[in-house]
């Protein structure tokens, strides 16, 4: 038998709810006229305790501003670091034009990212692929396994209570 909605003024039977039907709450409606869809442009979750953790175990301010720089390039959902229009991969020549820094600055950098886990590096025929850690950063409500499974050894992961 269906929920049926009945005016609570003449007891008259105004309507059925569906499977996928939501009652929203008058509070929630208030909140939600009170509100406005965020529509320019993307976003990243950023998880603040583990992004200060990283940022305090690097070296140099230099590597903070280049993992902050290159949270701007996270894919949705796979959490690769890519071009935004072309969905390319970044290689270190983008990472340069970027940040602005000498190829050897970024070789640098980009190894203690990855030493330090805020980044995976995976091999991809003659070129790197970076991830960036989804326990620091995430873009999506979803984190895939194969996610999970670069990034395992972080000391920082959550447990399923935290999520």
């Amino acid at each position: 038998m269906a929920d049926l909605i009945v005016n609570p003024d003449t007891g008259e039977i105004v309507g059925k709810l569906e499977s996928n039907d939501r009652i929203v709450r008058g509070k929630s409606d208030e909140f939600l006229h009170n509100t406005m869809v965020w529509e320019n442009g993307s976003f990243i979750k950023v998880f603040r305790d583990n992004y200060m953790k990283a940022a305090n175990a690097l070296s140099s301010t230099t590597a903070v501003a280049v993992a902050s720089m290159l949270s701007n390039y996270i894919a949705y959902r796979s959490n690769l670091l890519c071009k935004r229009e072309e969905r390319y991969p970044l290689n270190n020549l983008d990472i340069q034009d970027i940040t602005g820094l000498s190829n050897k600055t970024v070789v640098k950098v980009m190894d203690e990212l990855v030493q330090k886990k805020v980044f995976a590096r995976a091999n991809v025929g003659h070129s790197y692929q970076y991830y960036a850690n989804p326990y620091i950063y995430v873009c999506g409500t979803r984190i895939n396994k194969t996610l999970q499974a670069m990034f395992k050894n972080y000391p920082h992961r959550f447990t399923d209570e935290q999520v």
